[in-house]
């Protein structure tokens, strides 16, 4: 491995689903809204987390970053991954690689996974999560374990980060991790009357998503790229 491009394709929105309290039937009820917020950064959060680690354990190797020009959709995200592990990229990332004489690529984009969220005595959740976001959950009733304060409902930031590594020489996937971190936000006295959605402020929104991209990426690195 010589030189690497690094294709964040996470883009500015952020995925909030909420799971209602459950019905007599056994359908899901869960809603989800697809939230635009310009400039957040997540692709920026994984960027230098690649960085950081090429510099401590592939300082040999050449690291390049680029980005794919158009945000894409989950879907369409979820559909390059399919064709790359068929040996096929998209025009933009064949000519990047051409053009910096580049022999691999990894390719990070939104994942999908199911809700997993530690709590004492277990995991709550009963959707799946889609890339970086929200979840809310109004059928849980929490109680904090140091204050005691009880709170209904649940709010998990979460990151589910899909790391593709591809060689373009062989034109194949070597590897691929699905980096994920996700959490149940405590329940806060001065919050208590703002639901669950308001238990963090919108900094601590945006801080909460940074640190899930960070840490998720940051802990699958060393699986997808072992220190050579």
């Amino acid at each position: 491995m010589r030189a690497v491009g690094l294709f964040s394709l996470l883009g500015d929105t952020l995925d909030v689903s909420t799971a209602e309290e459950p019905a007599a039937s056994r359908m899901d009820r869960t809603t989800r809204q697809v939230l635009r917020v310009s400039g957040i950064g997540f692709d920026r959060v994984v960027a230098t987390e690649v960085r950081q680690h090429f510099t401590r354990h592939l300082p040999t190797v050449h690291l390049r970053l680029f980005g794919a020009g158009t945000e894409l959709a989950l879907a369409d995200q979820q559909r390059l991954v399919e064709q790359a592990k068929r040996g096929m990229l998209p025009g933009f990332m064949i000519d990047a690689a051409q053009q910096n004489q580049l022999t691999h690529l990894l390719i990070a984009t939104r994942g999908k996974g199911e809700v997993a969220a530690s709590v004492v005595g277990g995991t709550i959740g009963r959707t799946t999560l889609e890339g970086v976001g929200f979840h809310i959950d109004t059928m849980y009733e929490l109680k904090a374990t140091t204050t005691k304060e009880h709170h209904h409902g649940a709010l998990i930031p979460h990151a589910l980060v899909e790391l593709t590594l591809f060689d373009v020489e062989q034109a194949v996937v070597l590897r691929s991790e699905l980096a994920q971190r996700q959490w149940v936000v405590a329940p806060r006295t001065e919050r208590k009357g703002d639901g669950a959605w308001g238990l963090l402020t919108q900094e601590e929104k945006v801080r909460a998503l940074h640190r899930a991209v960070e840490r998720a990426v940051g802990e699958a690195l060393p699986r997808l790229l072992p220190p050579g």
